[in-house]
């Protein structure tokens, strides 16, 4: 990765995220939840299903006014144009969903990745996405030489051209 995504993000943060986490004095108080989906959802970062009648009735993502939540969701706005394994996030959700759920599911992914850094107080490590980056690169190759060796074969048949009379 070169140097995009999260470890940009790093830098611009925590001014404003670790200021509107819960907080017990001597930082950010995440003990208070009991996983990382818990954390997402109490940002809003996760849909919010209406049941009614035993069927699903509506989706959609709460709405609330969290700074946090917002700096997470200008974090994943941001991966718009970047070449990491969270840009390719950002647009293959974008290209599934549209660009406003694109950008909640990548600031979810971010708000997990954001909790797990705190609670672990592990720093954030590049080399588990690296890998999945080269994963999907390689993914990407083979697809585009079969699609290069299918366009080839069909370009290379003889056409049948009758003699203009």
């Amino acid at each position: 990765m070169n140097g995009g995504g999260v470890a940009r993000l790093r830098d611009k943060l925590p001014d404003k995220l670790l200021n509107e986490l819960p907080n017990d004095g001597s930082g950010p108080d995440l003990f208070r939840f009991p996983n990382a989906s818990a954390f997402a959802s109490n940002l809003a970062l996760c849909p919010d299903r209406e049941i009614t009648g035993g069927k699903v009735a509506l989706t959609r993502t709460r709405k609330l006014k969290s700074r946090a939540a917002l700096a997470l969701r200008l974090g994943a706005q941001a991966l718009h144009h970047s070449a990491t394994y969270f840009g390719d996030f950002f647009r293959s959700m974008r290209g599934k969903l549209g660009t406003p759920q694109a950008i909640t599911a990548t600031a979810h992914k971010l708000a997990r990745i954001v909790y797990h850094m705190f609670r672990t107080g592990k720093a954030y490590d590049e080399t588990v996405f690296a890998k999945k980056e080269q994963v999907h690169r390689a993914r990407m190759e083979a697809k585009l030489k079969s699609q290069a060796k299918a366009l080839a074969s069909h370009s290379c048949r003889p056409q049948h051209r009758h003699p203009p009379d």
